[in-house]
């Protein structure tokens, strides 16, 4: 990865607790050690690159927009680094699929490989820290849903987000590839919950 895609994609983060450019970065960081018998250098990349992006511009309302915002920012971003460094190569259909793949509420209608991949190395990505996750949740609470207490912000994330990711076993297949890097992160959850 150039150091063009690093600050370009950095550009498009804001600075919120969680999904912000270090939640980027573990993604990508989780991509890249994906298993180079399963994969080949380019699809590495390529989901790299969209770990990198995957977030750009969210926060924590979630918009049911918020991936494609992304995804428009990657391509903006992908259109001047490979005009700069026109030897810098990456699948682009990858990129797109697996930045469309984070998709929360379209997780169990994922079928494509890399969608797959993506989508499990950011969700599992919580649960491999669930302490930062819970922490800049609370924050994020009393910063900008004043109205909400504790309680209730609690029993939110555990009636949409948690029993969400309860379910994900039951109706999908967790990608191996993800399994390999993060085999703990969904007993995490369960231990929590």
């Amino acid at each position: 990865i150039i150091e063009d895609v690093l600050i370009e994609a950095r550009k498009h983060y804001i600075n919120i607790g969680y999904h912000n450019y270090l939640h980027a970065l573990c993604v990508a960081n989780y991509a890249l050690k994906l298993a180079k018998t399963w994969l080949n250098a380019l699809e590495i990349r390529s989901l790299i690159v969209a770990a990198l992006f995957h977030d750009a511009w969210h926060n924590w309302n979630p918009d049911l927009l918020d991936e494609f915002t992304s995804l428009t920012l990657y391509r903006k971003s992908m259109d001047e680094i490979i005009k700069n460094n026109p030897w810098f190569i990456v699948n682009d259909s990858i990129c797109r699929n697996a930045i469309i793949g984070t998709v929360f509420k379209n997780r169990s209608k994922n079928s494509n490989k890399y969608a797959q991949i993506l989508a499990d190395l950011d969700i599992w990505s919580i649960w491999d820290d669930l302490e930062s996750f819970f922490y800049y949740s609370v924050w994020y609470c009393h910063e900008l849903w004043l109205e909400w207490d504790l309680d209730k912000y609690f029993n939110w994330v555990e009636t949409w987000y948690f029993k969400f990711l309860m379910s994900v076993e039951k109706f999908i297949l967790i990608s191996k590839e993800a399994k390999q890097i993060l085999p703990h992160a969904l007993k995490n959850i369960k231990k929590y919950y």
